[in-house]
This record gives structure tokens, sequence and C-alpha cells, in this order.
């Protein structure tokens, strides 16, 4: 059913993405006629270096025919540079081609770990094409993300741009628009994340987020990191969660007569703010304060929830479990020299006499102290199993 419903958001995008992209085309008061059948709007491009150092180029192309049809089309090149690309993709069409719709731009996994500066500089330079399109990591190569002939996915670029419009709205992942993830590259102190895309068979999911210091991919992290991540980092406006929390201080208002070990709830509707303070300059040490409203969705336990003193302690245990896997995601983090919260960017606000580089934060990053506290204050409760 949801696969159905994003398939439906898909074709609902084609026909806006249609519309748009001719108006813009007649908007760009070009001298010469041209058809909508003579056009080829690209959605997406990828790239995969190649061992012998060349660019390996993916576009994915959605141009017209009559009779309402609307295929996709995919192009590959191989050039030097990303600009050698394009004019390699030139030459393997007679459409066209339409940059200033693309919507997602795909780095194969072994290309990210390498650097993708060159990459969005390359895109960033271009007049064409819109600063919002998203970046993405794939697992394995970009080629065979973009290039696979899937059964119901008519464009694969408006698809993924679709899944990640998605999430991100759905507060799953960190939003990672080119003009952000740029933006994060020249902030002194603050390194970025990217959507990490596997294809399994017909389908494209959003595996988790590739973790990035400076411009080189170090490591991956699962979605539920990604979402403390999220809390960490950003304001929180919705999305949902499940918790497992320990039953021994809930003993009294369990009212089953067998009393698990752990008792699990769905929270949701979370919206949080978060509060990052440098508290000592010499040792950095830091403490986020992260207000969080929420309801409690379902309990795995019949649990006596008129009760003051249970509500007390239920808030007491969810924060409790939130600190502990915030301070799981930061210690990794921190192992690994990597600061997507941006810590950094606020210690360089704070020592003005000097100017911090990362090869003088991250050593400081990685043994600083980062205290988490969380206020939960629970709005409502839903259902009881």
């Amino acid at each position: 059913m949801r696969r159905k419903l994003l398939q439906t958001k898909v074709q609902i995008k084609i026909i806006i993405f249609i519309f748009t992209s001719f108006i813009m085309f007649l908007l760009t008061g070009c001298a010469e006629r041209t058809n909508l059948e003579d056009l080829g709007l690209q959605t997406a491009i990828g790239f995969d270096l190649q061992n012998d150092g060349k660019v390996l180029g993916t576009s994915v192309l959605h141009h017209f025919k009559y009779l309402g049809k609307s295929p996709s089309q995919v192009l590959v090149a191989k050039a030097d540079t990303v600009k050698g690309f394009r004019q390699a993709m030139n030459l393997k069409t007679s459409k066209k081609l339409v940059s200033g719709q693309i919507r997602i731009a795909l780095y194969g996994e072994e290309t990210a770990k390498k650097g993708l500066i060159r990459f969005m500089d390359s895109i960033s330079r271009d007049p064409k094409i819109g600063t919002m399109l998203f970046l993405a990591v794939a697992k394995g190569t970009a080629n065979d993300i973009l290039s696979y002939p899937y059964k119901d996915i008519e464009n694969i670029g408006l698809y993924i741009n679709e899944t990640l419009e998605q999430n991100i709205n759905g507060e799953q992942i960190v939003s990672s628009t080119l003009h952000e993830v740029i933006n994060d590259y020249h902030t002194d102190g603050q390194d970025f994340v990217l959507p990490y895309l596997i294809r399994e068979k017909d389908k494209v999911n959003i595996e988790g987020l590739a973790i990035f210091q400076m411009d080189k991919m170090i490591g991956t992290m699962k979605p539920r990191e990604g979402f403390y991540l999220k809390i960490l980092r950003d304001r929180f406006d919705a999305g949902e969660l499940e918790l497992v929390l320990p039953s021994k201080e809930l003993k009294k208002s369990v009212k089953g007569i067998e009393i698990p070990k752990k008792i699990n709830i769905n929270i949701d509707n979370i919206r949080s703010t978060s509060k990052i303070e440098l508290v000592n300059k010499e040792k950095p040490e830091f403490d986020i304060n992260i207000k969080l409203t929420l309801n409690i969705q379902e309990i795995s336990e019949e649990i006596d929830l008129n009760k003051p003193e249970t509500m007390k302690i239920l808030t007491k245990l969810i924060n409790e479990a939130f600190e502990k896997e915030s301070n799981t995601l930061i210690r990794k983090l921190q192992l690994l020299q990597t600061d997507p919260i941006g810590l950094g960017c606020l210690y360089n606000h704070s020592i003005r006499d000097k100017k911090l580089t990362s090869e003088k934060w991250y050593p400081l990053y990685k043994n600083a102290k980062i205290n988490v506290h969380f206020h939960t204050k629970i709005m409502g409760a839903g259902v009881m199993d």
C-alpha cells in the first residue's frame, strides 16, 4: 500500500515536472523553436570514479512522445571531468538536454570515499542547475541504481526525489540539498551527512546515512541513529519511534500478573528544541539540553497511566533511553572524528582570537566532554496491548 502511494505521488510529480519544465524552457527565451518531443529533461545524474581516474557518468532523462507516453532513458558516458561527461552525453542523444530539472545527484560509495568536492563544486557552478537538488550516496555504484531496468518505476530520478522528500518531511532523515551540503562543507567545525541508498532487486531504499569527514565518506549510520542526529542538531517537528524500557521501576503500575523485564512503547508526535552551550573552552565541554514533547501511542503492557507517580517514572525512563542512544551516537562520531552536529562551529565562534581548522578541531573534538540532557513532557497516551 505504501509503495503504491509513493508510485502515485511520483506520477503526479511527473505531470507537474513536465508542465513546469516546459514553462521554464519557454521562459528562457530561446530563439529557436523547439518541440516537446525534442527535449531530454535530466532528472538524475550519477558519478563513479574508475580505476583509471576517469569519471563514469550516468544521466536519467525524461523525454516526450506522442500518445501521452513519457518514457525515461538512461545515458552513460565516460570522461576525464564532470564537464567532459556533459559533453559526451550530447554525443549520445538527438534530444536537446535540459539540466534545470535535475532532482538528485548520486555518488558511488567508493567515489564518496575518495572525496566529493570536485563533483559538488562543478554542479554548484552550473547556473542551469538549481541548488535545491538532493545529494546522496549509493551502496555500490551510482550507475547500478540509476541504470537498472525497474518494472514499476517510470523514472528513477523522480522516484528517489520523492522518497527523500517524504522521509525528510517525516523527520526521518536530515535534509541534504546541494545548498545545505555546500554550506556545511564550507563552515568551520561542521561536517555533513548524505542519504545512503541501496538497490534491492526492483526497489531502492534508504539504508541509512553516509557519514563524512570534510568531503570524504568515512562510515555509515543506521536510520535510527539518523533520527537521533536530527534531534541533536535540528528542531524536530514530527515523527515517531519505538523504545524498549526496563520494567523494574514500573512494577507497581503494571496490572498484569507476570511482569516482563522489558516494556515496549511506541511514541509519536515528537517535537523538540535543542540548546547547545560551550561550558569549558580550555578542555572542550558542551551541554546539550533538549526539550521534548510527545504522545505515547502504544504500550505493550497494561500500565495505569492515571497515577502521577507512574507518569513521572515513565518520563524518567524515556529521558534515560534517549540519553543513552544519543551518547552512543556521539561517541561513535567522536571516534570517527566527524562533527555533523556542528559543535566545532560553536567552539570556533567562542575562540574569536584564533582560526579553528579541521586539523586542530578533530583531536579536540575526539576528547571533548559532551553532556546530553533530555527534558520530556508526555502530552497524551494511546493504546495498551
